[in-house]
């Protein structure tokens, strides 16, 4: 039996232990050499542009290597040839929510700085006045209330917080209170929902729909003391009116994984932002990272090595756009 010809444009996956049940034949792809695609059946990627579709005569599948397909020119995909994207993620999210409310409660960035730069305004000999506040009996409103939002909802009850969600398409009450939340209603209406919220998180994912979702009736319709988190697409939360709502006071903080300009292909490195969110103490970043965890590589190994399997074996994939 012949060898699956897989080709991926992320080297660091050549390294990865196999998974499935087939041997494979795991290809490096330069993203600026698409005649490399030539003879491959499986594209393992994020990435697919109009350049590699005349390369791609013998492509069968995509396999994204997370969820976004923002970098997949769908126009241009072959007849016949299938995208999958793979989830696996929303553990490892969930927890880099709850540790970015925490970090935001507690100013746990300046009480970091302050030891470094040996201050101690905040020890309890010098200071009888709280830092921070706790998350327990805190309200937290989700905006999209999908994989992500559904364990963030788990955790976060389980903390005592008052979890709502807000989303495209509401599931039934009984399937928000198996996960934690309260209420759930679509997204009409999404001032009066952010309105009482002491954390809200973006989740959703971009489309038409929700491009600049969150601006600024949105943003002035949380409290003072609220906090913005998104992990769902930069361009979900409108760039301009978060920068003023930090830089106004109109909300007390915000943690961002994601952004406006993000790489598009290895070694890019774009400005993440028109405006200077880094000037700001009270907002925490990290490079699209909260779901870079072992466990979650692994889990999306084994789903997308279960897919090269059916592809060989002729089932149906899983994960199918």
């Amino acid at each position: 039996m012949s060898l699956l010809k897989v080709g991926t444009h992320y080297a660091m996956l050549l390294d990865e232990p196999g998974f499935g049940k087939f041997p494979i034949d795991l290809v490096h792809l330069r993203v600026d050499k698409p005649e490399d695609l030539n003879g491959i059946e499986v594209l393992w990627s994020q990435i697919f542009t109009a350049e590699m579709a005349y390369y791609s005569k013998n492509l069968k599948l995509i396999q994204s290597t997370g969820a976004g397909l923002e970098l997949v020119q769908f126009d241009h995909v072959p007849s016949g040839c299938q995208v999958a994207i793979v989830h696996e993620h929303q553990w490892a999210i969930a927890e880099w929510v709850i540790m970015a409310m925490v970090s935001l409660n507690r100013g746990v960035l300046k009480l970091d700085r302050d030891v470094r730069e040996g201050r101690w305004e905040h020890h309890p000999i010098n200071s009888f006045s709280p830092s921070g506040t706790e998350l327990n009996s805190q309200t937290l409103g989700i905006v999209g209330f999908g994989h992500i939002g559904r364990q963030v909802s788990k955790y976060a009850s389980a903390l005592g917080m008052t979890v709502k969600a807000a989303t495209r398409n509401p599931p039934s009450q009984a399937v928000a209170s198996a996960y934690g939340a309260q209420s759930v209603q679509s997204l009409s209406c999404l001032t009066q929902f952010l309105s009482d919220c002491d954390h809200v998180l973006v989740t959703v994912a971009l489309v038409n729909e929700t491009k600049s979702l969150i601006g600024h009736e949105e943003l002035n319709a949380m409290p003072d003391n609220a906090c913005l988190i998104n992990v769902a697409r930069g361009p979900v939360v409108d760039e301009k009116a978060l920068y003023q709502a930090l830089h106004g006071g109109h909300i007390a903080g915000a943690a961002l994984d994601v952004w406006w300009q993000e790489p598009n292909k290895p070694g890019e490195l774009p400005i993440s932002s028109k405006y200077d969110f880094g000037a700001f103490s009270n907002v925490l970043m990290s490079p699209h990272a909260s779901a870079m965890t072992k466990e979650v590589m692994q889990r999306r190994l084994q789903a997308a090595y279960a897919n090269f399997d059916r592809i060989k074996l002729g089932e149906p994939v899983e994960g199918v756009v």
